[in-house]
């Protein structure tokens, strides 16, 4: 709901867990990117590594994908990557 009150440039970075109980990451990604049409970055975090849903995550739009738990210094990397900011 937040997001479909946004404008691009309101969010930097979403960090989406893809197992939330209301509505998936995967559903919510969708809308993200094919129906709200936000230009923002949009990284997976799941403990769930397997090929299928790296190829589902990549098929659907995500920018990056990161195993669960997420290491500090990935985390740091991919806020690097996608904002511009040197976290330290």
């Amino acid at each position: 709901d937040i997001l479909k009150s946004s404008t691009n440039g309101t969010f930097n970075l979403i960090l989406m867990d893809l197992r939330m109980p209301v509505m998936d990451g995967l559903e919510a990604t969708k809308i993200i990117k094919n129906e709200l049409k936000l230009d923002i970055p949009v990284v997976a975090l799941t403990a769930d590594s397997s090929d299928a849903i790296k190829s589902e995550c990549e098929i659907i739009g995500f920018d990056a994908f990161q195993n669960k738990p997420m290491k500090r210094n990935d985390l740091k990397k991919v806020l690097n990557d996608f904002t511009g900011y040197a976290v330290k």
